[in-house]
């Protein structure tokens, strides 16, 4: 078990490439049990929503809590993220395991 890690997506148009990318990025990745629960607090996530007529768009963040020093699951997330438009940009955190998500619109 991949620390119980499931991985779905849809609306890709590489599958093949796609599965690629997912085995290169899990391959250094530890295999074993799944940890045990910790007694940190947990983030939940947030959002921003900022519209500024004066400039004519609108920025958006989400933030939610990711896998926490598992590197390699948030290489995958972030690509993931970064594939699903190229109006959207994924920055995760292996230190925290917090991700966040930047898009603007005009």
């Amino acid at each position: 078990v991949l620390n119980g890690a499931v991985l779905a997506a849809t609306g890709i148009d590489d599958h093949e490439s796609f599965v690629k990318a997912v085995e290169e990025g899990l391959s250094e990745a530890a295999v074993g049990d799944a940890p045990a629960p910790s007694a940190d607090s947990a983030f939940i996530g947030s959002e921003s929503r900022i519209y500024s007529p004066s400039i004519g768009a609108a920025h958006i963040t989400l933030a939610f809590q990711g896998p926490k020093g598992s590197k390699a699951l948030l290489d995958i997330i972030e690509q993931c993220i970064n594939l699903s438009s190229e109006a959207v940009s994924g920055y995760p955190s292996p230190a925290t395991g917090l991700v966040g998500v930047y898009t603007s619109s005009t």
